[in-house]
């Protein structure tokens, strides 16, 4: 039984580090604030500095953020687009990575299902990189320069932490199911 606690308290590492990750990622999903750039049209001398996100964007009149409407994302480019449904797959397929690994601990004891959950989370970490696309966007970013803004930063924390959530699984010690363990011939 003694060495049963590290392989669990190993398991709650690993989530901890998932759930941590998937959070940092919804967060750069729902960000207003992917990118910060400058409104040339603006009155100011200057011109406003202005924020965009994935899926919504700063209204310079209101100073408030809103969903970007059917002809906004037709308009996007391909590179725009990939980003937006690159961060929409990132917390889902961690999610299917997290639930997969629970799934293990406490049910089933199949072979290669570390390295599927691993493969996943290699998966949801490209998707979360990709998001960087954002940056190099025609529709913000072609007049003035773009600058990464506070959803860009949770991208970067979630891509950091998917990656070693992912790497971290290959360290855990395999362990007996929760749920089976005490049965048979123990």
């Amino acid at each position: 039984m003694p060495d049963k606690c590290p392989k669990f308290l190993s398991a709650l590492i690993f989530s901890a580090l998932a759930v941590t990750a998937i959070i940092f990622s919804c967060l750069a999903v729902a960000s207003c604030e992917f990118i910060k750039y400058t409104d040339p049209a603006a009155d100011a001398p200057d011109g406003a500095t202005l924020t965009a996100g994935l899926f919504k964007f700063e209204v310079a009149d209101m100073g408030e953020c809103v969903t970007y409407s059917e002809s906004e994302v037709e308009s996007l480019t391909l590179m725009e687009k990939t980003a937006m449904v690159c961060g929409f797959l990132a917390p889902c397929i961690g999610i299917l990575g997290l639930a997969l690994a629970t799934l293990e601990l406490f049910l089933c004891d199949r072979c290669c299902v570390g390295c599927i959950v691993s493969v996943l989370f290699a998966f949801a970490t490209i998707a979360q990189s990709l998001t960087f696309m954002f940056l190099r966007s025609d529709s913000f970013c072609s007049v003035t320069s773009c600058t990464v803004g506070a959803g860009g930063i949770y991208s970067i924390v979630a891509v950091s932490v998917l990656c070693v959530t992912g790497c971290t699984l290959g360290c855990i010690p395999k362990s007996e199911p929760l749920l089976t363990r005490g049965k048979g011939g123990d």
